[in-house]
């Protein structure tokens, strides 16, 4: 087959599909000016082969080479390559469509995003090298990776402080993966929103609150619910005072003493942050005085809550078990 072209012009070879029998199928296309390119039985593949140029004529600037992916997921693509220091225009589509995106960048990396998962593109690049003036482009094809699903992990929190008016808590997500934000609806009637595995939030009023998780990641959603107990705001610690715990952490067994108004009842409860009640029990000050041992040997590693009340309030403190 001879064809003509004007001079200067640039010819894209680029393989068709397959079909039936790639093998077999052997081509070299060349010019009375020496360019060449060729494919040899046994080695078409579908895609970019290589580019000519009629009539030998030299662009004013280097083409783009050593095209690769330097990051990639499932809807997104940065691809990379050497040669030339300005600008540069790219073009890419998607596998059997005929929308081509437009882009440019001021060095060597193409960033793509909004692509479709598990999707072959088509991508060129050229160097301007002066306006109207490019180089030649150089082809390339990548495929996108297929969609990570969401694992939410064992969303909980902890209590960081409470005081008269509030209590400040922390969220934590640290098992999930997959996603790369988040939105928090804390129960109380706020949210937040953000990219990391924590949050803080401070609520007002005692009570119990369904707050909600949602991770979002390039092509899948998901939800957890976080039931959260929050009380002793609002409540001085008139009642308990000079308390003392210890040992803090503990391998299990924990004593609990502290001072409080004579002959006055003492009701001291251990309770998960779940708020599910583990000991409750009741005594007297003796010369101003109550102590209580209490062996958490046979739970699990973890936060727990030591609760204080007597007639004038309660307080609250955290104690931590490390089997």
């Amino acid at each position: 087959i001879d064809f003509q072209v004007c001079a200067g012009t640039e010819i894209a070879v680029v393989n068709g599909a397959q079909g039936s029998y790639p093998s077999e199928v052997y081509y070299t296309l060349s010019g009375s000016n020496g360019q060449s390119v060729s494919v040899s039985s046994g080695n078409f593949s579908a895609g970019p082969v290589d580019t000519l140029t009629a009539n030998c004529v030299t662009p004013s600037c280097a083409t783009p080479n050593n095209l690769a992916v330097a990051n990639m997921g499932s809807t997104f693509a940065d691809i990379s390559w050497t040669g030339g220091n300005g600008t540069f225009i790219y073009h890419y589509s998607a596998s059997g469509s005929t929308n081509t995106m437009v882009g440019t960048s001021t060095s060597a990396m193409a960033s793509m995003t909004g692509l479709a998962p598990v999707m072959t593109y088509f991508f060129d690049v050229a160097e301007v090298c002066a306006p109207g003036d490019t180089s030649l482009k150089m082809y390339y094809s990548f495929t996108t990776d297929s969609c990570s699903a969401i694992n939410v992990g064992n969303p909980n929190y902890s209590i960081d402080s409470i005081g008269t008016s509030f209590a400040d808590i922390t969220f934590t997500w640290g098992g999930a993966s997959g996603y790369n934000s988040y939105f928090i609806n804390f129960g109380d009637g706020s949210n937040a929103t953000g990219t990391g595995s924590t949050h803080s939030h401070s609520y007002t009023s005692n009570g119990q609150y369904t707050a909600v998780l949602k991770l979002y990641g390039d092509c899948d959603t998901t939800s957890q619910q976080i039931f959260v107990n929050i009380q002793g705001i609002g409540l001085e610690e008139r009642s308990a005072q000079s308390i003392l715990m210890y040992p803090n952490p503990t391998n299990g067994l924990i004593h609990i003493s502290g001072t409080a108004e004579q002959g006055e009842e003492v009701q001291i409860r251990v309770m998960n942050y779940v708020g599910q009640e583990l000991f409750n029990t009741t005594m007297t000050t003796t010369n101003r005085i109550f102590e209580k041992d209490f062996d958490l040997s046979g739970f699990s590693t973890g936060t727990y809550l030591v609760e204080i009340r007597t007639i004038n309030g309660m307080v609250q403190r955290p104690f931590v078990v490390r089997q």
